[in-house]
């Protein structure tokens, strides 16, 4: 049986083949190929439909933040060869998104896998880099040596370097149009730099939101979607996002105005925060609350998202990005026990590939808990993809009359019957109050539920 592509077709539309394989069939070849290899998927695998993206401006338009739709244009861009990093290439993007009165520039690196071309278009991915991070060059190669285009871009006004890495994070705190007679760099999440700052503040309250740091990360993130997508050898039906800590904050919150993802992967961070387990958990006014901590705009999304965090992150308890998870109209979560919190260590775990893979038709290692369990019903239903082999199901728990983010977790053992994974029993313990179920699967992968309150 032939390899099945994992996007599809939707309703009512018409895809053309994903693979650069498929690029000299016609459309109607390519169309009975998709329909085919839906019909075997349905049996067999996960699918992920065509998205019908709204492109021409922000998705969710009920709340205090207003984009204007220029962001969802191609923006002037610069090249810096002196930044540049082997094929990686160093660049300022343009941004009307004002500062103190001055419109922004903002520092990147933008790269491209060998082969790619107008006639054998490969996915890509925006990379949003976390508090005190910047554009790293080499986060960007590791994207581009899987296949894929990226871009990562500095959201606080910085700028790095070829000698920039994930591992030593060097870089200038203010980019070189900071003094700039026309332009200047955007506001900084560093309160080093910026006095007061913290990544939901907002001098000035709603009145000034448009001068605050969420709003520019968030108005540059938008901006590099519309770059990269903007390149002739960018499938711009295969863009995803991934952020690490602050950045997956952005990430949350962007995929409710940026409808234009087609998977997203927010590492160890959410919103919904307030009042969390984590350290990272108030906001400095009621107002910044209302504006950025709210899932109202993920939920319009039906973006695969997801969510991947340590079950010991003290940042962000898992009580966060489980409200999201559960909120999320196609989501996922892994939970890796051993994993801490930082750039390179948020940028490598191997669901982040594996779940871009799946969306975008490159592979099928993914696994969907259709029935996440619960103490009233303690039944659990996996969907698992073609290139699936599960190695053991275990339950995580506590046992703590409060959950902590640095909670010690126990473990027990889930049996199953690989033959039928729709009635899985989960028999959680009688003294454990929090848990969550985790499938290990391809030797080191993980999919889980989220946070489950006993």
């Amino acid at each position: 049986m032939k390899k099945v592509v994992a996007l599809v077709l939707a309703a009512g539309m018409t895809i053309g083949a994903t693979s650069c394989a498929n690029k000299g069939q016609s459309n109607e070849e390519s169309v009975k190929e998709s329909v085919m290899e839906s019909v075997e998927e349905e049996i067999l695998g996960i699918q992920f439909a065509k998205r019908n993206m709204k492109t021409d401006g922000q998705l969710y338009t009920g709340g205090n933040v207003t984009y204007d739709s220029v962001l969802w244009e191609k923006p002037e861009v610069e090249y810096d060869s002196s930044l540049d990093f082997g094929n990686v290439k160093g660049i300022y993007i343009s941004s009307p998104v004002t500062y103190n009165g001055k419109p922004t520039k903002i520092m990147g690196y933008i790269g491209f896998p060998n082969g790619a071309s107008a006639q054998d278009k490969c996915p890509a991915v925006v990379l949003v880099h976390g508090g005190g991070g910047t554009a790293f060059p080499d986060w960007v190669k590791l994207w581009n040596d899987r296949g894929y285009a990226a871009i990562a871009i500095d959201t606080e006004g910085g700028q790095s370097s070829s000698a920039t890495t994930m591992d030593n994070g060097i870089h200038e705190e203010r980019n070189k149009y900071v003094n700039d007679s026309v332009y200047t760099a955007g506001p900084s999440n560093n309160s080093q730099t910026c006095p007061g700052a913290d990544g939901f503040w907002m001098p000035g309250g709603l009145e000034n939101l448009k001068n605050s740091w969420m709003y520019h990360a968030t108005s540059a993130v938008i901006l590099a979607n519309s770059l990269i997508r903007s390149d002739e050898r960018v499938d711009t039906e295969l863009v995803g996002i991934t952020g690490i800590s602050w950045g997956s904050i952005i990430t949350n919150i962007v995929v409710g105005y940026d409808d234009r993802y087609a998977f997203a992967m927010p590492v160890y961070g959410s919103v919904a925060v307030d009042g969390t387990a984590g350290w990272l958990s108030s906001y400095p006014s009621e107002e910044s609350k209302q504006t950025w901590d709210t899932t109202e705009p993920m939920k319009l999304s039906n973006t695969p998202m997801l969510w991947v965090t340590g079950n010991r992150d003290e940042a962000f308890g898992l009580d966060a990005p489980t409200a999201c998870y559960n909120v999320a109209q196609n989501g996922f979560m892994a939970i890796k026990p051993a994993l801490t919190h930082g750039q390179r260590q948020g940028a490598e775990p191997g669901e982040l590939l594996t779940f871009a893979d799946a969306v975008t038709g490159r592979g099928n290692q993914i696994i969907k808990i259709n029935q996440i369990p619960s103490k009233e019903n303690n039944t659990m239903s996996l969907k698992i993809g073609t290139e699936v082999t599960l190695n053991s199901i275990k339950i995580y728990y506590v046992t703590d009359k409060y959950y902590k983010a640095n909670s010690v977790w126990k473990t027990k053992a889930v049996g199953f019957d690989e033959t039928d994974l729709t009635e899985i029993q989960v028999e959680f313990p009688a003294t454990a109050t929090y848990a969550y179920v985790s499938i290990t699967f391809n030797n080191n992968l993980n999919a889980t539920t989220g946070l489950i309150t006993l």
